[in-house]
């Protein structure tokens, strides 16, 4: 992909590279699971003066701080020879990526500490300083700043790392690029000149809310292709794909089992949308909410069929008094009969009031329905228009609000 082709997000990282590249200084890369910094990593590294040395990763996930001590500084053997190299020794003159280094332990921060603020390091059971002659790139899915404040990550060693800050933003950001990445990934999973998408196939991609952001769209596509027997990889593939998540089905099918309430809100985002296939993947874009970003639980969003029912008044008539009858046990005369039909009448003509009531009292009253149609007009009318902002007030993600906007159609426009 040219950096002219891709979205504004897009630019703005390559341009943050490309002047981290010109730099010898640390590179802090901050950003969610998925979204490409070990290949932000590899990017600045190949764009630097030091693209002829070694590249080098260490990975700090679940790394205990003896295993961290030895991989990073080697190991010098009983007869004083380096029988161990460490990642500082090995990537000399190049760049060594440390991925996930808030995983690091509060003794493995101390170590990693010495070094930056030194530049110079000790294998183990060695003696002798070693000056070393390394840039150290890190990455992060969490806030650091966060950790700092808790005590789990050590304030001087976060300020070293941090000297350059790169933020990679997720697919939800950059959207726009969606058609362009999953063309490339087509030879990345081996199907480049075997399948190609059709003009619509993606559609359902810009529906989707990420948490997995590269990982999670190169899963999905590996589906949809797996899965399609003709060359041509359509909509329904790709909402198939969407809908065979293995988490998902697990749910789902759990929840049927047990006829548990959450049974009702399953799979609400996976449903098929009319309007989405004669939309174009621009308009679709348009459509797109910033709440992606807020991570709303997409399984406990409710259904047009929950919201109907939530929407139903309640039918009062059924519990009025014309149901309750005398017991025919308790009738034992003529005068207990005519008692109990005058009663009855009695009954009657009360429930029949009452009756008359409820209807007044429920003509007057607006019903569930437009009370909450008048309140996304107020929203509406306080927002601009903005259906960006009334989805965020709300606490809906925009297509939510799309289709409650469209349940109010025959009761006025509130486009």
């Amino acid at each position: 992909m040219s950096i002219s082709s891709g979205s504004a997000a897009f630019q703005a990282i390559v341009k943050q590279i490309f002047n981290a590249a010109k730099a010898e200084e640390p590179v802090l890369i901050v950003g969610e699971v998925g979204t490409g910094k070990r290949q932000a990593a590899v990017s600045i590294h190949r764009a630097s003066r030091r693209r002829d040395a070694r590249f080098l990763v260490l990975n700090c996930l679940g790394l205990a701080h003896n295993r961290f001590e030895e991989e990073l500084l080697g190991c010098i053997s009983e007869n004083f020879e380096l029988n161990r190299k460490g990642a500082l020794s090995l990537s000399e003159g190049g760049t060594l990526y440390l991925h996930e280094v808030a995983e690091l332990s509060l003794e493995s921060q101390a170590l990693l500490m010495r070094f930056m603020e030194t530049g110079t390091y000790s294998p183990l059971k060695g003696s002798e300083l070693v000056r070393s002659n390394v840039r150290i790139i890190s990455s992060t899915s969490v806030r650091l700043e966060n950790l700092v404040e808790v005590g789990r990550f050590r304030n001087d060693l976060y300020h070293h790392l941090c000297t350059i800050t790169i933020h990679t933003p997720t697919l939800n950001d950059r959207y726009e690029d969606i058609p362009m990445l999953a063309k490339a990934m087509l030879n990345e999973l081996g199907f480049q000149g075997r399948k190609y998408f059709a003009e619509d196939a993606l559609t359902p991609l810009l529906e989707h809310s990420f948490n997995g952001n590269l990982i999670e769209l190169k899963n999905i596509l590996f589906r949809a292709l797996h899965n399609s027997d003709a060359e041509e990889v359509t909509s329904a593939d790709m909402r198939f794909a969407l809908r065979s998540d293995l988490s998902y089905q697990n749910v789902h099918a759990s929840a049927i089992a047990s006829n548990s309430m959450e049974a009702r809100y399953l799979g609400f985002d996976h449903a098929e949308d009319g309007r989405s296939s004669a939309k174009s993947v621009d308009g679709r874009r348009d459509e797109r909410s910033s709440a992606i970003r807020a991570g709303q639980d997409r399984y406990k969003q409710a259904t047009d069929d929950e919201f109907a029912h939530l929407n139903s008044p309640i039918k009062l008539e059924s519990l009025s008094d014309s149901n309750v009858t005398p017991s025919s046990a308790n009738v034992t005369d003529e005068n207990e009969v005519e008692t109990a039909a005058v009663e009855s009448e009695s009954r009657s003509s009360r429930s029949g009031r009452n009756q008359a009531t409820i209807r007044a009292a429920k003509a007057a009253m607006p019903s569930l329905k437009e009370q909450e149609r008048q309140y996304f007009l107020q929203l509406l009318e306080t927002c601009g228009g903005d259906k960006r902002k009334v989805a965020k007030i709300a606490g809906l993600n925009l297509r939510t609000l799309y289709r409650k906007l469209a349940s109010f159609d025959d009761m006025g426009d509130l486009s």
